[in-house]
């Protein structure tokens, strides 16, 4: 997995606020949405990387706990 480089996210933070801008100037939020949520996941993708490559090697229940909490992400339904 290649790794999030600030830049990206710098990137993708200039991006989203150009997109802000436009939208409350024009009404128009269709950018807005998926630029707002690539800059998060953008964020926590650099976060995990930092995390695991700081880490001690994690026990196969810990990953499979981990694997759990990843693909639930995002779901509005999940207690």
């Amino acid at each position: 997995m290649p790794e999030t480089r600030q830049t990206d996210i710098a990137d993708l933070k200039m991006r989203l606020m150009r997109a802000e801008k436009f939208a409350r100037k024009s009404g128009d939020r269709s950018e807005v949405d998926d630029l707002r949520r690539q800059y998060v996941a953008a964020k926590i993708e650099a976060y995990v990387q930092r995390v695991v490559a700081e880490a001690p090697p994690l026990t196969e229940d810990q990953k499979n706990r981990l694997r759990a909490l990843f693909s639930t992400a995002g779901d509005r339904d999940v207690a």
